[in-house]
């Protein structure tokens, strides 16, 4: 017997239950631990699909596992949404690690409405919410309601509730991404809820009203309702209809541009960083080989290496500053090897006493290599 919010006291909406804790089944509280909460924080997103024929408790045990991955026994009522436009302002402001309910979703996510506009803008939205890491919880009839995207891809698992009699509510069965998968694939054609297996099954207990509201939670859902029944024939509701489609399609192509240019800008930041990183290397093996010889040289009467040794210093120079005019533009404030930084280290280190001023007049007026190495050569 796993027994969850020990400390905390919860009572029925009519006063006839009150007690501390309630049950929550241990395998499936293991499959939570482990997988669900743990790859939230991890940096994922954690959306459930929950499923049940009407009158099952699924929206009532649903609120219960959304109050247990939270660690907290109340849950906002804000969080708890009955249309796709409401779902998608509430990911927008959560903060992570929140758990948001998509009450009803059969109202915007059914597979069978595939003219609908509000499919297209769901999934794009969720294409584009995996680092929010959030709590998602879609709570529909069926598996076989949903399009395949949310239904195979992007939801972690399944949980069916059941009343195996037809009348005893608190039991469900449990499917995990790839038994889930099976069902959908083996059992859409049929809607054949025995097509897989599930991995395990166990009972829940009745929390009606532990966690919300309960009439502010019944009043949400029959508003939600009205508005879904209201006749919106006129031709100024579909105007208003259509436009505000307009925006929430326009907002997600926005975002989802944004998203795309700041992959692309770390991926270019990637490869110039390690451009930067590989540049500095061969400066360094550079200046560390010019420098073992100018130690060498430095008591040797030999004109020839000596001469030989100021041109690899000439060459040096021009490598550097030839990488630094290429990258100007692409500037890492942080890391970026500025000509002084090297004429000091040059410097430092005995190697080059050389006027950075004459290396870049030389360079802007276009001279070639073996012009530069000419240049900067020493007077004998």
């Amino acid at each position: 017997m796993t027994i969850v919010f020990e400390n905390t006291w919860f009572e029925k909406p009519n006063g006839t239950f009150r007690r501390k804790g309630f049950f929550l089944d241990p395998t499936l509280k293991a499959n939570f631990d482990n997988y669900l909460i743990k790859g939230v924080k991890s940096g994922h997103d954690g959306i459930v699909v929950v499923t049940g024929l009407e009158g099952t408790g699924k929206s009532t045990y649903t609120q219960t596992l959304a109050a247990y991955v939270s660690n907290k026994p109340q849950l906002n009522i804000d969080n708890v949404l009955f249309s796709g436009k409401d779902l998608m302002t509430a990911i927008d402001n959560a903060p992570p690690e929140t758990p948001i309910i998509f009450d009803e979703a059969i109202m915007d996510m059914s597979s069978q409405d595939f003219s609908s506009q509000m499919q297209k803008i769901l999934i794009k939205k969720f294409t584009l919410i995996r680092k929010k890491r959030l709590y998602i919880f879609i709570v529909i009839p069926s598996l076989f309601m949903l399009r395949k995207y949310f239904a195979i891809f992007r939801t972690r698992a399944m949980i069916n509730c059941i009343c195996p009699d037809g009348l005893t509510r608190g039991f469900f069965r449990f499917y995990s991404f790839s038994t889930k998968k099976k069902l959908y694939l083996r059992g859409m054609k049929e809607m054949n809820m025995g097509a897989a297996k599930c991995d395990f099954s166990g009972r829940f207990v009745d929390t009606y009203g532990f966690h919300l509201d309960a009439e502010a939670y019944e009043a949400k859902k029959d508003d939600a309702i009205k508005k879904l029944t209201e006749d919106k024939d006129s031709p100024e509701d579909k105007l208003k209809e259509s436009f505000e489609d307009y925006k929430l399609k326009l907002k997600l192509d926005v975002e989802k541009f944004k998203s795309d240019w700041k992959e692309k800008f770390n991926e270019q930041r990637m490869k110039y960083t390690e451009q930067v990183n590989d540049a500095k290397k061969q400066m360094k093996d550079k200046v560390d080989d010019i420098k073992v010889k100018a130690i060498t040289l430095q008591k040797s009467n030999d004109k020839k290496r000596i001469e030989d040794l100021q041109l690899e210093q000439a060459r040096l120079m021009f490598f550097t500053y030839n990488y630094i005019e290429t990258m100007e533009h692409q500037r890492d404030v942080s890391s970026e090897f500025t000509p002084n930084m090297l004429k000091n280290l040059l410097v430092n280190q005995n190697i080059l006493q050389t006027n950075t001023t004459k290396i870049q007049r030389l360079i802007k007026e276009g001279k070639n290599s073996v012009e530069i190495e000419t240049a900067l050569r020493p007077v004998e």
